[in-house]
């Protein structure tokens, strides 16, 4: 199940969440496998202006109870530029982390502009080494197969493109969720998610 708040489905229907955090390795991994941790999201200050989250509470709420669905694999933040997707992000993952055996990772894909260098940019960041002559897609579902994490992609209208290829991800790695954070489409249907706050 994919679910949306602040704007259209940017991933095809099998995709369920991820959410938006920023992550740490914990040291190499010399079997290549794993580890019963991997990453842990740092603090998100230096990723965030220097305002607190008041009155969000009730909508980072809501991204982590349908973080917490079984049912939904991937959530999708939309919205304009400034409305503090990102932060809202951080601070669901924050809130859920713990609850992925190998903790979460934060992916700006900003710099990223050719949709296929996803799944390059995934296994640059998880320090993959397996099954180097497997096309990066196969590497990818191999090594996360058995592994609960959570993948927060923000910015991910860079490379909305790639979206079929992370309902494939997902598909293959039933522990895997997906939380991308991006612009929101003009015009529309009803939207739901982080608008603009006043003073």
């Amino acid at each position: 199940m994919t679910a949306a708040l602040g704007g259209t489905e940017a991933l095809p229907s099998r995709i369920s969440r991820t959410s938006d955090g920023v992550s740490r390795s914990q040291g190499p991994r010399k079997s290549g496998h794993p580890s019963k941790r991997l990453l842990r999201l740092s603090s998100p200050d230096r990723f965030s202006p220097p305002t607190s989250l008041i009155g969000r509470d009730r909508e980072i709420a809501a991204i982590v109870q349908l973080l917490r669905r079984p049912d939904v694999r991937a959530l999708t933040l939309s919205g304009p530029p400034g409305v503090g997707k990102t932060r809202l992000a951080l601070a669901a993952a924050s809130v859920v982390e713990e609850e992925f055996r190998s903790g979460s990772l934060f992916l700006n894909l900003a710099p990223v502009r050719d949709a296929e260098l996803l799944e390059h940019t995934i296994i640059q960041r998880l320090h993959i080494t397996r099954f180097p002559s497997l096309p990066a897609g196969e590497r990818l579902t191999r090594h996360l197969a058995d592994t609960s994490l959570l993948l927060v992609f923000d910015n991910f209208e860079q490379v909305i493109a790639a979206a079929p290829s992370v309902a494939v991800l997902l598909a293959a790695c039933p522990s895997v969720k997906a939380l991308p954070v991006g612009l929101s489409r003009p015009a529309g249907p009803r939207r739901r998610g982080a608008g603009p706050r006043g003073p």
